[in-house]
């Protein structure tokens, strides 16, 4: 997986993976995250698969995965 950020609010990539470890097995692109609370804040990018837990989605795109929990305020949902 070659997992991409664009932005990330609140930390850095290596505080994104230690907070929300389920980011490891995800595949993403261009994520544009906020990781300041203690859960994690989808803003943009694009969401390939894995599973997404105790989130927020606000915007981007949706193409696969498992949403195990979280809120969905936004974004385009593909699969």
């Amino acid at each position: 997986m070659n997992n991409t950020f664009k932005k990330i609010t609140g930390g850095s990539e290596e505080e994104a993976y230690q907070k929300f470890p389920w980011l490891k097995n995800a595949s993403f692109k261009d994520a544009d995250i906020d990781i300041t609370n203690n859960w994690l804040i989808w803003k943009g990018g694009i969401w390939k698969g894995g599973i997404l837990k105790d989130g927020t989605f606000e915007g981007g795109v949706w193409e696969g995965g498992i949403w195990k929990s979280g809120v969905w305020k936004g974004g385009i949902w593909k699969g």
